[in-house]
Protein backbone atom coordinates (compact mmCIF):
# COMPACT_ATOMS: atom_id res chain seq x y z
CA UNK A 1 0.00 0.00 0.00
CA UNK A 2 1.25 3.41 -1.17
CA UNK A 3 1.84 5.89 1.86
CA UNK A 4 -0.78 8.93 1.97
CA UNK A 5 1.06 11.26 0.47
CA UNK A 6 1.56 9.70 -2.53
CA UNK A 7 -2.13 8.36 -2.82
CA UNK A 8 -3.01 12.34 -1.77
CA UNK A 9 -0.31 14.50 -2.97
CA UNK A 10 -2.04 17.78 -2.57
CA UNK A 11 -3.67 17.36 0.84
CA UNK A 12 -0.94 18.78 3.05
CA UNK A 13 -0.42 21.51 0.59
CA UNK A 14 -4.47 22.81 0.75
CA UNK A 15 -4.33 22.19 4.38
CA UNK A 16 -2.11 24.99 5.41
CA UNK A 17 -4.21 27.47 4.01
CA UNK A 18 -7.41 29.50 5.43
CA UNK A 19 -10.05 31.78 4.30
CA UNK A 20 -9.16 35.38 5.34
CA UNK A 21 -10.76 38.51 6.07
CA UNK A 22 -14.16 36.98 7.01
CA UNK A 23 -16.66 39.77 7.87
CA UNK A 24 -20.14 39.39 9.41
CA UNK A 25 -22.44 42.16 8.54
CA UNK A 26 -26.50 42.87 7.90
CA UNK A 27 -26.91 41.31 11.30
CA UNK A 28 -30.32 41.08 12.16
CA UNK A 29 -32.51 39.12 14.87
CA UNK A 30 -32.29 35.82 13.20
CA UNK A 31 -30.06 36.03 10.54
CA UNK A 32 -26.16 37.59 9.65
CA UNK A 33 -24.14 37.52 6.44
CA UNK A 34 -20.92 35.93 6.14
CA UNK A 35 -18.40 36.94 3.63
CA UNK A 36 -14.87 36.16 3.03
CA UNK A 37 -11.65 35.97 0.89
CA UNK A 38 -10.63 33.20 -1.13
CA UNK A 39 -7.74 30.92 0.58
CA UNK A 40 -4.14 32.25 -0.71
CA UNK A 41 -2.93 28.88 -2.27
CA UNK A 42 0.15 29.25 -3.85
CA UNK A 43 -0.22 26.39 -5.90
CA UNK A 44 -3.98 26.43 -6.71
CA UNK A 45 -2.90 26.05 -10.62
CA UNK A 46 -1.51 22.33 -10.24
CA UNK A 47 -4.87 21.51 -7.92
CA UNK A 48 -6.93 22.24 -11.33
CA UNK A 49 -10.03 22.93 -8.81
CA UNK A 50 -11.91 25.72 -6.95
CA UNK A 51 -12.20 25.26 -3.28
CA UNK A 52 -15.66 25.18 -1.89
CA UNK A 53 -16.56 26.64 1.53
CA UNK A 54 -18.25 25.07 5.06
CA UNK A 55 -19.43 27.89 7.54
CA UNK A 56 -19.55 26.35 10.81
CA UNK A 57 -21.19 28.52 13.98
CA UNK A 58 -22.10 28.31 17.52
CA UNK A 59 -23.61 30.11 20.92
CA UNK A 60 -20.63 31.48 23.02
CA UNK A 61 -20.33 28.93 25.39
CA UNK A 62 -21.18 25.59 23.20
CA UNK A 63 -18.59 23.00 22.24
CA UNK A 64 -19.96 21.33 19.00
CA UNK A 65 -20.06 23.43 15.75
CA UNK A 66 -23.20 23.55 13.62
CA UNK A 67 -22.30 23.57 10.02
CA UNK A 68 -23.59 24.63 6.82
CA UNK A 69 -22.91 24.77 3.05
CA UNK A 70 -21.09 21.47 2.11
CA UNK A 71 -23.68 21.09 -0.47
CA UNK A 72 -25.11 24.83 -0.46
CA UNK A 73 -22.17 26.71 -0.96
CA UNK A 74 -19.70 26.08 -3.58
CA UNK A 75 -16.83 28.61 -4.37
CA UNK A 76 -19.14 31.43 -3.23
CA UNK A 77 -17.50 33.76 -0.93
CA UNK A 78 -20.50 34.04 1.09
CA UNK A 79 -23.65 32.75 3.47
CA UNK A 80 -26.29 33.89 5.32
CA UNK A 81 -26.95 32.06 8.35
CA UNK A 82 -30.55 31.26 8.60
CA UNK A 83 -32.59 30.53 12.13
CA UNK A 84 -30.69 32.46 14.43
CA UNK A 85 -31.57 33.17 17.89
CA UNK A 86 -32.28 37.30 18.76
CA UNK A 87 -30.11 38.98 21.08
CA UNK A 88 -27.37 36.12 21.66
CA UNK A 89 -23.92 35.76 20.80
CA UNK A 90 -22.14 33.00 18.38
CA UNK A 91 -19.27 32.37 16.67
CA UNK A 92 -18.27 31.56 13.12
CA UNK A 93 -15.44 30.38 10.99
CA UNK A 94 -15.05 29.35 7.26
CA UNK A 95 -13.13 26.28 6.42
CA UNK A 96 -12.44 25.37 2.99
CA UNK A 97 -12.12 22.16 1.00
CA UNK A 98 -11.91 19.97 -1.67
CA UNK A 99 -12.12 16.41 -2.93
CA UNK A 100 -8.86 15.88 -0.91
CA UNK A 101 -9.88 17.06 2.55
CA UNK A 102 -10.81 20.27 4.53
CA UNK A 103 -8.25 22.89 4.73
CA UNK A 104 -7.54 25.06 8.28
CA UNK A 105 -10.44 27.03 9.42
CA UNK A 106 -10.61 30.75 9.55
CA UNK A 107 -10.12 32.62 12.45
CA UNK A 108 -13.23 32.70 14.46
CA UNK A 109 -15.08 36.04 14.20
CA UNK A 110 -18.13 36.93 16.73
CA UNK A 111 -21.63 38.47 16.78
CA UNK A 112 -24.38 39.50 18.28
CA UNK A 113 -27.89 39.11 16.34
CA UNK A 114 -29.92 42.00 17.19
CA UNK A 115 -33.13 42.14 19.75
CA UNK A 116 -36.35 41.21 18.43
CA UNK A 117 -38.78 43.65 17.09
Amino acid sequence: RPPRSTLFPYTTLFRSDAPRDVWVYHISSKSANIQWSASSLENQAELSVDPKYVVQFRSTGEVDWSERGEDEINSELSYTLLGLQPYSLYEVRVIPYIEYGRGTPSIVKKFRTSEAG
